[in-house]
């Protein structure tokens, strides 16, 4: 039996691979080598997104110029910021002077450009390559070319086929594809979850990596992975918030008034805890929880009380 690769030997070859990319576009062969590679051990996809990382950090080096000197720069700061430090400054204060020069695009120190949607908006933002980012509700991304970190949210990605793979990552979760479309979930307190609508991807989690096809879908938390087929119908349901809606097809009414959560500041709370544990259907406006609660106090011969930006079903006395 074959020796088990390095972790040393792992990250060395990765660190080639990155090279590589960032020297320029990959040849169809180069790419057919590279997933070759990738799919002989799990731990490739995400050493190879790390050495990326660090290239997409020394590209800030290089602009400034042969002459730069890091070493006086040093000396400013008592603690050495981290990776995830790092990554998260794009949008903050440190970067505020660098976003100004570039006509506040986003653009981070390392070539990256920041998106995000409000609470309740649907953006779509199309990029360079052809391919397309749709953001659900309250989500933000981190994009250079065709990688993209997923912060938070959720997001379908369309991706047209280019030289490089498309990587998108989301928690400890990697998603690689050449030409698919697929949704991406990150939500605190959540599995992340993936699911295909067209075309093949490959993913990479804690525990390895694995390939998904049209209507499959993932989700992944510290202590499981699960994979399951999704119906045509549920993934349209699934969908649904492109246009603005809220599909359910029986869940609980404390898990629907989660969910409008998402979209808008109304806050609906189910008082009692039978009424919670209700399962709901139906097709409805992701902003209005009002119309829906009324609905649903029509249904279950609910009280309904409004106040402000808060409304309530409970039980009606007997």
């Amino acid at each position: 039996m074959a020796e088990r690769e390095t972790s040393r030997a792992v990250d060395d070859a990765a660190a080639a691979w990155a090279g590589r990319i960032d020297r320029g576009p990959l040849s169809t062969a180069d790419n057919a080598e590279l997933e070759t590679w990738l799919s002989g051990d799990p731990r490739r996809l995400g050493a190879l997104a790390r050495a990326q990382a660090l290239y997409d950090g020394s590209d800030a080096a290089r602009a400034l110029g042969p002459q730069f000197d890091p070493a006086p720069f040093k000396a400013k700061s008592a603690v050495r910021p981290s990776r995830r430090n790092l990554i998260g400054w794009g949008g903050g204060a440190v970067a505020a002077g660098l976003v100004a020069g570039v006509g506040a695009l986003g653009v981070s120190s390392y070539g990256s450009r920041a998106y995000a949607s409000q609470r309740g908006e649907v953006r779509l933002i199309p990029l360079e390559d052809g391919s397309a980012i749709t953001l659900n509700t309250d989500s933000k991304i981190r994009v250079r070319q065709r990688r993209v970190e997923l912060v938070r949210g959720e997001a379908l990605f369309e991706v047209a086929k280019g030289e490089q793979p498309f990587v998108v990552s989301a928690d400890a979760l990697s998603v690689m594809a050449t030409t698919a479309a697929f949704v991406v979930k990150a939500i605190a307190g959540e599995p992340v979850s993936v699911v295909v609508r067209e075309g093949r991807i490959s993913v990479t989690d804690r525990r390895g990596r694995l390939q998904l096809g049209a209507n499959q879908q993932m989700d992944a938390s510290p202590k499981q992975t699960q994979v399951e087929t999704v119906a045509p119908a549920a993934l349209v349901r699934r969908l649904a918030w492109r246009e603005g809606k809220i599909a359910f097809e029986g869940e609980t009414m404390a898990q629907a008034a989660r969910e409008f959560a998402r979209y808008s500041d109304m806050r609906l709370i189910i008082e009692d805890p039978t009424l919670a544990q209700e399962p709901v259907s139906g097709l409805f406006a992701a902003n209005d929880p009002v119309s829906f609660a009324r609905s649903a106090s029509q249904a279950f011969g609910a009280r309904l009380d409004i106040e402000g930006r808060t409304v309530r079903l409970g039980r009606r006395p007997t």
